[in-house]
This record gives C-alpha cells, sequence and structure tokens, in this order.
C-alpha cells in the first residue's frame, strides 16, 4: 500500500477535477504527469511532489513557493501556472502543457543553425528578464528546463528559484530583500551549468542565470557542453579554473559579436558579466536587427524582414548540411536587389564518404544571380541546391558507374550543363545539358579532354575540348562545334582553357599554358575580343579569372584569389594586384581552381589547399623501409627501371607532360621530350629505346624513340587511338598496351614492332582488362581485371591459346614481374603482395602473401578511384630487393565542404578602396 502523498504509479488517478495519463518527466524537485482538465476540457500538466521528499518541510516550502513565483510571471516564453492544491496528501502544481522536445532533446541530433538558435535565446532572455524584474532567480536553467513549441521557446520549473533584492513599488528608492526559497550556502542545481559563486556556496543573483544562459547558448551553438569532465568534481573544477574555447574555434564563421556575448556570459566573475538580462536582450536584439557585428564582414540580417526568405538547411550529397554563420536570408527571384553591403557566409558540408578534389574542372557554380549552387563531388551526382529550399535535386546520372563535374549554370539558371562518363571504361565521355527542374539530359558533344568555361546569353557555350587545343563553342540546343579561339604556335601556347565572358559579352578572359611552365601558377591570361578575334595578355602568372561587379578580375594562384583593378570598357588592367582569399583548393597541374563567382558578385569556393608538385621518388625495400631519391618532388607518375639498371624513365605533370631520365650514377635529371603531350614512358629490353603514348597527333597514341635521342620519335601504330604502352616482351619483339573501347572499355593488346601484323587482343570485355605485363620468359601475360566485381590479377598463356588462372585472391592491380624471375607482384590498396611463381614446364604459383604495406600513389590510372588497368605506377629491381615507389603529399589534397559568401564582391570593392587608400598615403 502506497504512503501517504505517495506519488508513483499515478497514471489513470484523478486529482480534484483532473485527470492523469501517462508520466511525462521527473526529477528530484516532482514529477510531471499529462493531464485531462474535466471542468475545461483542456489537456494540462500536472506537477506532484515526489515521495522520497513530501516530507521535507523545506521541499514543500520550495514546491510552495514555485507555485507563487510561476504564478506572478505571466510571459509568453515562460510556462503557465493554471492552478495550485492539495489533494489526498498530495500536493500538486496545474501547469500549461507544452508539446514539443525540450532542448536537451533536440541538440542529441546536433548544434541548432545560427538562425534558430537566435530567436531561441532572444525568448530565454526575454523569459529570464521577466523573472528578474519580478525578484525571482531561476538557478537551474538547462535545457532540459527548455521546451520547444511552434510558438517558440518555454522555460519552465522554478523548483530552485531564489528571491532577488529588489525594488518596491512603494518606495523606488528602499530595497527590500525578497524571501530566499533555499538556505544561504546549500549547492542547488545542475551543475555543469553552475556559475562559479553557486559552486562555492555564494549567494546567487540575477547574473547567476546569465551564466547558465552563456553554458545553453553555447551547447546550443556547438553541440557540445561548455565545460567538461568525467566526474561532477571535474565538471566543478573546470567552470572554477577553466576558460571556456571561444565560439570561434569551434565555429569560425560566427560574428564575433556572437561570441562577444556568449563570453560575457561565461566571465568568471559575475562583475564580468552581463549585469541584466535586459542588457543580454538588447545585445541579441542588436546583433540581429543590426544585420552585423561590429568589425565583421559576415552578417546576420534581420529575422522580421517580410522580403527575404530563410535558408536554414540543406540536406545534400550523402546527408550533407548547409552551417549557416549567422541568420542566413537571401534575396529570391523577384524580390528586392541587394542594394547594400550586407556579407554573409555560411558552410555546405559535403557529407560522410564525399570529397572535392583539386581535378581537371571547377566542380562548382554559383547560378548568375546567386540563388543556386550546382556541386559535383568526387563519383558523387550533379546537385543543385536552392537556397531557398530543404533539399537539393540530384540530376539523373546517363552514365553509370562514372562521374560528373564541371556544372555551368544558363543565364536563367533554369538549366545546366556538366560533363559525365568514367575515364576507366571510356576515354570520351559526354557533354550533357539537363533542366534544373528534372528531366532527361541532353547530349551535346563527345570530347577527348575538357575544360569548363562559360554560358551566353546569345545561347552558346564554351568550352575547351581538346589538349592542346583552344576555346570552342557549341550552341546551348548541341550542334556543330566551332572554333573560338586559336593556339599561337610562335608563342609556344599548348592550351586555352577556363574561358569566362566579360560583361556585354563581346569578349572573354582565358588561361593560356605554353612551353616551359611546370606550373599554372606561371601561366598567362589572355583577353579575346570575339568580333574582331584580337587578343592581348592581360595577367602574368595565374590562371582561372573572373570578372567581379567590385570592378577587378578575379583569378587564382598558388591557392588563393588574387584580385586586380579592371576597366571592362577599354579591357585593360588599371592597377596592382592584392589577396583576396587564401586557402582554396586548386591544381597547379591542370590550373582548376574550386571557385565560382555569380554575376551578382557573390562566392563560392572549397577550401583546402594546393595540388600538384608535392610526389617524392622512394626505395622500398622488402621490410618496408624507405629511402628517398635525391631529387626535389615533382608531380611525379609512372616511374620506370631500365632493363640494365643504369637509368628510370619517368614522367613530371603538369601544364607541360614530359618524360625525364634519371641517371643512378651521375645523379641528373633530363628531359627527353618536349611536346609537353607524352606519358607513361615503357623500356626496351636492351634499355636503348623507350615507348610512350603521346597526343602529338592529336589524338592518344603509341610512340618509341631513342632513350639518348639521337633520333625522334615514330609512332607505332597509324591506326590505333587511344592507347597506353604497357611492358615490351623480353625478346623486343612485341608491346603490350592498354586501349579504350567505347563499347568494351579498357582492353588489353600486344602489338607486333616489326609491323608484320596487326595489333593482337588479349583481353577484352564489358569489364576492364589492362596492365598487361610479359613474363621473364615471354610466355606469359599478367593483367589486371575487374570482371568479378572488383580488381583481381590473372595470369594466361602468350601467345595462347591457354587457361586464364587469378593469382590474387582479395583484390589486387598492377602487376609486376621479377625481371630475374620467380616472383609476381602487385597491389593491393596499400599493401604490396608477392606470390611465388614458376611458368615452366607448367605454371605454378604460391598463395599471395604481404610483404609490406605503405601508402603510395596509384597514379594516374587512380584518378577515377578505380585503380591499376593501366601502366603501373612503380618498378622493381631485377633481384626483387627494393620498390621504386612514389609517395603522393597531394593524396590529402581535397575538400569536405563549400563556403558561400554572398554579396562578397562588396567586400572586395571595400578591400580594394583600402589598398588603394593605403597606397596613396604611403
Amino acid at each position: 500500500m502506497a504512503r501517504p502523498n505517495e506519488p508513483e504509479h499515478l497514471e489513470g488517478r484523478r486529482i480534484g477535477p483532473y485527470q492523469l495519463a501517462a508520466r511525462i518527466g521527473a526529477g528530484g524537485m516532482g514529477e510531471v504527469y499529462k493531464a485531462l482538465d474535466t471542468r475545461l476540457d483542456r489537456t494540462v500538466a500536472i506537477k506532484v511532489l515526489p515521495a522520497h521528499v513530501a516530507h521535507d518541510a523545506q521541499a514543500r516550502e520550495r514546491f510552495e513557493r514555485e507555485a507563487r513565483a510561476v504564478a506572478a510571471l505571466n510571459h509568453p516564453h515562460i510556462c503557465t501556472l493554471y492552478d495550485v492544491g492539495r489533494h489526498e496528501g498530495i500536493d500538486f502544481l496545474v501547469m500549461e502543457y507544452l508539446d514539443g522536445p525540450t532542448l536537451a532533446e533536440r541538440l542529441e541530433k546536433g548544434p541548432l543553425p545560427v538562425d534558430q538558435a537566435l530567436p531561441c535565446a532572444i525568448q530565454i532572455a526575454a523569459a529570464l528578464d521577466k523573472a528578474h524584474r519580478a525578484g525571482i532567480v531561476h538557478r537551474d536553467l538547462k535545457p532540459g528546463n527548455i521546451i520547444l513549441t511552434k510558438g517558440g521557446a518555454k522555460l519552465l520549473d522554478f523548483g530552485l528559484a531564489k528571491g532577488l533584492a529588489r525594488l518596491t513599488p512603494a518606495s523606488p528608492t528602499a530595497i527590500t530583500e525578497a524571501p530566499d526559497l533555499t538556505e544561504p550556502g546549500l549547492i542547488l542545481g545542475t551543475v555543469r551549468y553552475m556559475a562559479p559563486e553557486q559552486i562555492v556556496g555564494k549567494d546567487a543573483d540575477a547574473r547567476t542565470d546569465i551564466f547558465a544562459f552563456g553554458a545553453v547558448m553555447f551547447e546550443m551553438l556547438t553541440g557540445r557542453k561548455v565545460f567538461e569532465g568525467s566526474s561532477n568534481a571535474s565538471v566543478m573544477a573546470a567552470i572554477l579554473e577553466r576558460e571556456p574555447p571561444p565560439l570561434s574555434t569551434l565555429i569560425p564563421l560566427a560574428p564575433r559579436a556572437l561570441d562577444r556575448i556568449v563570453s560575457t556570459c561565461l566571465a568568471k566573475d559575475p562583475d564580468d558579466r552581463w549585469q541584466t538580462a535586459r542588457d543580454l536582450l538588447r545585445e541579441l536584439q542588436w546583433l540581429v536587427e543590426t544585420g552585423a557585428a561590429a568589425g565583421d564582414s559576415a552578417a546576420v540580417a534581420a529575422i522580421a524582414r517580410p522580403r527575404w526568405s530563410t535558408a536554414v538547411r540543406i540536406a545534400g550529397v550523402a546527408g550533407a548540411t548547409l552551417t549557416l554563420a549567422g541568420a542566413i536570408w537571401i534575396a529570391l527571384p523577384g524580390s528586392d536587389p541587394v542594394t547594400d553591403d550586407r556579407v554573409t557566409r555560411f558552410v555546405v558540408d559535403l557529407g560522410k564518404d564525399q570529397l572535392m578534389l583539386a581535378g581537371f574542372n571547377p566542380d562548382l557554380a554559383l547560378s548568375p544571380d546567386g540563388t543556386q549552387l550546382a556541386m559535383t563531388p568526387f563519383l558523387g551526382p550533379v546537385s543543385i541546391r536552392r537556397f531557398d529550399g530543404l533539399e537539393p535535386r540530384d540530376v539523373p546520372a546517363s552514365v553509370s558507374p562514372g562521374f560528373r563535374g564541371a556544372p555551368l549554370f544558363s543565364p536563367d539558371g533554369t538549366a545546366v550543363s556538366y560533363i559525365e562518363g568514367n575515364t576507366i571504361f571510356s576515354w570520351t565521355r559526354p557533354f550533357l545539358r539537363a533542366a534544373v527542374s528534372g528531366g532527361g539530359a541532353l547530349k551535346l558533344a563527345e570530347y577527348d579532354a575538357f575544360h569548363k568555361g562559360d554560358w551566353a546569353a546569345d545561347k552558346w557555350i564554351y568550352w575547351t575540348a581538346r589538349y592542346p587545343g583552344g576555346i570552342v563553342r557549341i550552341p546551348e540546343a548541341g550542334g556543330n562545334v566551332e572554333p573560338v579561339t586559336a593556339l599561337d604556335a610562335d608563342r609556344g601556347e599548348r592550351s586555352h582553357r577556363f574561358a569566362s565572358l566579360l560583361p556585354g559579352e563581346q569578349a572573354l578572359v582565358y588561361t593560356v599554358a605554353f612551353d616551359g611552365i611546370s606550373s599554372f601558377d606561371d601561366a598567362r591570361i589572355d583577353v579575346w575580343d570575339l568580333n574582331s578575334r584580337q587578343k592581348k595578355t592581360l595577367i602574368t602568372g595565374g590562371t582561372s579569372a573572373v570578372y567581379s561587379p567590385s570592378g577587378h578580375l578575379v583569378y587564382a594562384r598558388a591557392g588563393k584569389l588574387l584580385a586586380v583593378p579592371f576597366d571592362v570598357s577599354r579591357r585593360q588592367v588599371t592597377g596592382s594586384p592584392f589577396e583576396a582569399l587564401d586557402g582554396v583548393l586548386m591544381s597547379s597541374n591542370t590550373g582548376a581552381a574550386q571557385f565560382s563567382l555569380s554575376r551578382r558578385g557573390d562566392l563560392a569556393y572549397v577550401p583546402g589547399a594546393v595540388e600538384g608538385g608535392h610526389r617524392t621518388l622512394v626505395w622500398v625495400d622488402r621490410s618496408g623501409k624507405v629511402e628517398p631519391l635525391p631529387l626535389k618532388p615533382a608531380s611525379y607518375v609512372y616511374p620506370h627501371l631500365s632493363p640494365d639498371g643504369r637509368a628510370l624513365a619517368v614522367e613530371i605533370e603538369g601544364p607541360n607532360h614530359d618524360l625525364h631520365l634519371y641517371d643512378f650514377a651521375r645523379t641528373v635529371l633530363t628531359k627527353i621530350t618536349t611536346d609537353g603531350q607524352s606519358h607513361a614512358p615503357v623500356w626496351t629490353p636492351d634499355s636503348k629505346r623507350i615507348a610512350f603514348r603521346s597526343w602529338q597527333s592529336g589524338g592518344m597514341t603509341l610512340w618509341m624513340m631513342p632513350a639518348d635521342r639521337s633520333a625522334g620519335a615514330v609512332r607505332l601504330d597509324p591506326a590505333g587511338a587511344r592507347q597506353s604502352p604497357v611492358s615490351v616482351s623480353p625478346d623486343g619483339r612485341f608491346l603490350a598496351f592498354d586501349q579504350k573501347d567505347a563499347r568494351t572499355g579498357d582492353d588489353a593488346w600486344v602489338l607486333p614492332l616489326d609491323g608484320s601484323r596487326p595489333p593482337q587482343l588479349i583481353a577484352a570485355s564489358r569489364f576492364g582488362e589492362g596492365s598487361a605485363k610479359f613474363s621473364p620468359d615471354g610466355h606469359w601475360i599478367a593483367y589486371s581485371s575487374d570482371e568479378s566485381g572488383r580488381e583481381e590479377v590473372y595470369v594466361q598463356p602468350f601467345p595462347g591459346p591457354g587457361p586464364k588462372i587469378q593469382i590474387s585472391n582479395a583484390g589486387g592491380y598492377d602487376p609486376v614481374w621479377r625481371r630475374a624471375g620467380g616472383d609476381l607482384y602487385y597491389r593491393s590498396g596499400k599493401k604490396m603482395m608477392v606470390v611465388a611463381i614458376v611458368t615452366a614446364p607448367a605454371l605454378r604459383a604460391s598463395a599471395p602473401r604481404v610483404l609490406w604495406q605503405g601508402t603510395y600513389s596509384d597514379g594516374a590510372a587512380s584518378s577515377c578511384g578505380m585503380p591499376g588497368v593501366s601502366s603501373s605506377n612503380y618498378d622493381v629491381t631485377a633481384d626483387g630487393q627494393r620498390f621504386l615507389m612514389v609517395r603522393d603529399d597531394d593524396s590529402e589534397v581535397f575538400g569536405t565542404r563549400v563556403v558561400v559568401v554572398l554579396n562578397w564582391a562588396a567586400e572586395l570593392k571595400a578591400r580594394g578602396r583600402a589598398k588603394a587608400a593605403a597606397a596613396t598615403a604611403r
């Protein structure tokens, strides 16, 4: 039998006119039930005094004082008290029933965006102001005592409230002490939100609630407790001794004024905090109403403005979200244009397992009006995000598996163009256009190489279709591709790329790659008149120029965005460049910089480092020990040792791709091709000649040249296309090579080098086959194929026919034979694998085993995430004791988020004026 005043198991009981239903909450100072007020037929919340404190006179006094305190607080953001009473020994309060989660429950899902946190903070500050002005200190402010309803936040549970010394109506100057609801020096409350004075047992006042408010607001914005600890004692010590981390370290784009508001709340000394909740409330309202914090370029726009619409959360690729650096309000089409200098920043997180790579193109684009963002993360979809919506829209893929890239909006923002394909299965890929609203994609063209350009109002799309090559254009509905710019052979020009139209669309600026440069940091930016077909150089040393309505050309160099004053009418640079932004993801090898400017001056960019020139050649022995070669870092790929062991041939990537020889004895690195289009060197067995692939004939074809450059290179297969050499047979008679086919993808072939007959197909299917290597005796070929669903290594007789034998058992690619025989090596992720193998009189192979593990580059073959169907990006000495590997410091060059800066042109314009004023003052 329950004792008198026993509150347990009250579901279904009736207390006076109130019919109790389910228990909805419990704590030390009360248990709360959902109930029906049978008189008024309304749902209410009933709080009863728990049994374990019912006999405590002080607890009952606090319970009654809570009733009186709440009854005195009539406020829209404080839970309303309806009734108080005692029924059959049970003390109870009847309160407003609040339908919604507590703030603590909401924070289990993560922090609140700033535009949601600020209104909540203002409402709670207003509630505290009301309580304090009524002479009540809450003393237990925490997320669990805040309910989030449709009508806003509600503060509840004044069970630990304390009276304040306050002014009496009778005598404005006389101070009276309100009765205390607890004994002086008694520590009550929830430890993580206690102020220092509470912990040491000092009297609490309004500033104690303000400290707790700061802790709650910090948690709202960051999703983490401001003071951490494994026990109450350690949390108390942290509150007393440690300074909280600045918001700016956890939310880099948070306005400084917001950081100042929270840090002032959390001051250790009460005298250093906001002195009243009214002061705090006014600071928060000022932050929202003025739209900016002092000294901040990130603005917080007014929440109440009806002509703006909020972008609260954008779910994107793999759950990507939009994290706001303030209350973000974006002008919609048809609304009033932005006419002031407000600048707003927010971040789009890509989500789990999604990356932006440096790549060949910018893989993000803002619509001309700045209301949409298109993105193509690595191996992800073309994703369109409207800033006034909650969900992205993915453009349906027409090729799979594969990648999409280089998105570009039409001038009216209703359509997007992009590329789609797979570098493993096809060397040419479609250039597509699709409506943003949905539907199928229209193929505009096929291409061998692609660099993004611009979309004109007269319905022409400008782009770069080939390497080497200039800018071309195509009608937006598809049709014939027309040349626009012409390469200047006398100046050694090899590529025009990243075309961008100037206002008026009578001229475009573009990047020029030319002979002799090893980085796009040294490229040129030219302007081309579309009517006269005349050009002139604007900038030396940069890439990817775009005009900003601030009156500048913005371009990339060394991971920075630079801006230079520019006269559009005269198409002339009128001042000196200055740094506009540091830390933009880009490639010095391709010139692609991951940023986009809208026509109205908004900016989107991917924070990151610079890819290119950060690879090192190293020896790795059979135990995994590393020894670097005495060569400076460069963009090395496909290092291959000469059979006599005296030299290595290697490709160095960049604006120009050329082959180099390194003489081990003389420690000299010599460039042996100068066309800027040569790749993947392969030695003949006598170490006298090198086969390679080159674009010099207009397509990717096979060539051969003497290693000592005593004669020019000759083309090996006049009828071939999209070919890459892999290995030469030990007798020097055959060249194994990869060839890409539109129907079957990558296939393995063998070319007789004496020209006696056409190439022979070794392995071809709808899957990818390649990296075919001759065995030391020339009677077998090892190659990789993904026919099983992942890359595996196979061996089959040459010239055949005969069995096809799988060698790897858990994934494998890039097979390489030990020249002296006895071993076959291959890669499996970070593992170097070895199989003991005998080829005569019959093939016998051991089980694979791990030789060593390490992180090394897979080379160009893995640039689309599927390694191994091209020439191996490593080599092995003849005795199998050392491996020549490429250590790639560029492997970590990627981005995981996009920063959007609305009205960036205003900031850029102000910065330009400041630079000009400083220069004048000097």
